[in-house]
């Protein structure tokens, strides 16, 4: 029975001689290498082998965001005004992908002057504006101009002499609305 409690311990020891020992848990210690790059486009692919063990794994990559060029500005390819809305756009420089905004319609731009009437020695002028874009014109805010004691428009001529250097009548050139003397003119009659 000796033998037989031998034989058996020894065929056990075989066995478990042939079974792996089990050994602490590894601290892997992985070296990534790119596989696939990622885009902007797609995801990319990476690969992890440890550097102790040889275990390997892999995972997939996040896309990268579009790279637009100033600093992700977009150009302006049509100023909105008042009768139509913009348009603008940026380019990827990475895949070439289009990023596109349309631009809502603005207000009337009144910045163009336009004199209604001109002021006068005695009549105040009117002055309105109107839009840049559209032509239309503000009539709700007209502007007044002052007297311009300076601006005559009408005019009547009073006859002075006769000046035989020039062969001509000199006369008075005078305002008819504020009836002051503007100049002397040469005429034939």
């Amino acid at each position: 029975m000796k033998k037989k409690l031998i034989a058996l311990i020894s065929l056990l020891l075989v066995c478990f001689a042939m079974i792996p020992v089990a050994t602490a848990a590894c601290a892997h210690n992985y070296k990534w290498e790119i596989v696939t790059a990622a885009t902007c486009k797609k995801t990319g692919l990476r690969r992890q082998v440890c550097t102790k063990c040889h275990a390997k794994g892999a995972e997939e990559t996040i896309a990268k965001e579009h790279v637009y060029p100033n600093n992700g500005k977009y150009d302006v390819k049509t100023t909105p005004t008042c009768q139509h809305t913009g348009y603008q756009e940026r380019k990827c420089s990475v895949c070439g992908h289009l990023d596109f905004v349309n631009t809502p319609k603005v207000k009337h731009s009144y910045t163009k002057e336009v004199i209604h009437r001109a002021a006068t020695c005695k009549v105040k002028g009117k002055k309105i504006y109107e839009c840049k874009w559209c032509g239309r014109n503000d009539n709700d805010h007209p502007e007044e101009i002052p007297v311009n004691p300076k601006n005559h428009t009408h005019f009547k001529y009073e006859k002075v002499e006769w000046v035989r250097e020039k062969g001509q009548y000199k006369y008075k050139k005078i305002c008819s609305d504020c009836d002051k003397f503007v100049e002397y003119v040469y005429r034939d009659k």
